[in-house]
């Protein structure tokens, strides 16, 4: 078991069931943090890539930007988030626990599935809106006409070593 200090990260996932148990596979990953590229690409073949974030607060709003220049075209992805009630726990059986109490991640390492477990406290959320300046992460971005959206407050995450699932074909 191990676990990285602070750091920003923007991802792009999916959520699945593998043998009926819920878990979250990684489309793309980008984060601040050198050490989680470099573990999550070489010990769990996992989609991180490195890159910048700048962060500024006034009032309620807090505004990011994060740009990856890995690859062609570089990614970029800013939005201005503003926290619209107090935080919370979700309460169980309610989607915004479905979508954040996954305590597996699932990822393909050559001709394996191969399964990572996590472990962290329940997330304490806030309701949020949010207000996104430029996308360009996913190469298709749906409009949504009422977003669901959630601010989470830090979260300290443990990660455990992963075991092969099955096979790849």
């Amino acid at each position: 078991m191990f676990s990285l200090g602070p750091f920003w990260q923007v991802n792009v996932r999916t959520y699945i069931r593998f043998y009926e148990e819920p878990a979250v596979y990684f489309l793309n990953v980008y984060t601040n943090s050198r050490l989680s590229v470099l573990g999550a690409r070489c010990l769990l073949s996992l989609p991180y890539q490195q890159a910048s974030f700048d962060t500024s607060t006034s009032g309620r709003r807090t505004s990011f930007r994060m740009e990856s220049t890995v690859g062609e075209p570089s990614r970029r992805f800013s939005a201005d988030v503003y926290p619209l009630s107090g935080w919370f726990s979700p309460e169980n059986h309610s989607l915004e626990n479905w979508l954040t109490e996954r305590y597996h991640v699932y990822m393909v390492k050559g001709t394996y599935i191969v399964k990572a477990t996590i472990s962290h406290m329940p997330w304490r959320l806030s309701e949020a809106r949010y207000n996104i300046k430029q996308n360009n992460v996913l190469e298709v971005t749906p409009e949504i006409s009422d977003p669901l959206a959630h601010v989470a407050s830090p979260q300290t995450t443990y990660v455990y070593p992963p075991s092969i699932r099955g096979r790849y074909v």
